[in-house]
C-alpha cells in the first residue's frame, strides 16, 4: 500500500498574523511526520479568505487537478474561505479527484474516539 501523500494549506487574514501561518504549518507538519505521510508541498498565504483570486488557491487548484497528493491537510475548514459554501466547492472539487480533506479537529475528534 502506497504511503499517503498530503499537501498542507496554512492562510491567515493579515500580516501581523504571520506567527499564526509558521504555527499551522509547525503543527501541520508535525503531524505529516508523526504518521509517516508524504509531503508533497505546502503552501501559505495572507488574504482574508473571501474569494478564490489567490495565488495559493490557484496553486492549490492546480495541484489538486493534477493528482499531486492525496490528502489535503488544513487547520481547519475556514483557512481555505471563510464561506462555507466556496469550501463545499473546494470540497467537491476534490472529491472529483480523489484528494480527501482532513482538518485537525477531525484528527482531535478521531483520536478522542480511539481513546
Amino acid at each position: 500500500m502506497r504511503t499517503p501523500r498530503v499537501w498542507i494549506y496554512a492562510r491567515v487574514s493579515e500580516p501581523s498574523q504571520r506567527d499564526l501561518i509558521f504555527y499551522q504549518k509547525d503543527l501541520l507538519y508535525g503531524f505529516a511526520e508523526y504518521m509517516n505521510l508524504s509531503i508533497r508541498g505546502f503552501t501559505q498565504e495572507i488574504t482574508n479568505g473571501t474569494n478564490f483570486e489567490t495565488r495559493g488557491i490557484d496553486d492549490l487548484l492546480v495541484h489538486i487537478r493534477r493528482e499531486d497528493f492525496d490528502v489535503l491537510l488544513i487547520y481547519d475548514w475556514t483557512r481555505l474561505t471563510i464561506h462555507l459554501d466556496r469550501y463545499m466547492e473546494i470540497k467537491m472539487f476534490c472529491d472529483q479527484h480523489h484528494i480527501a480533506i482532513l482538518t485537525m479537529q477531525d484528527i482531535e475528534s478521531r483520536v478522542f474516539l480511539d481513546d
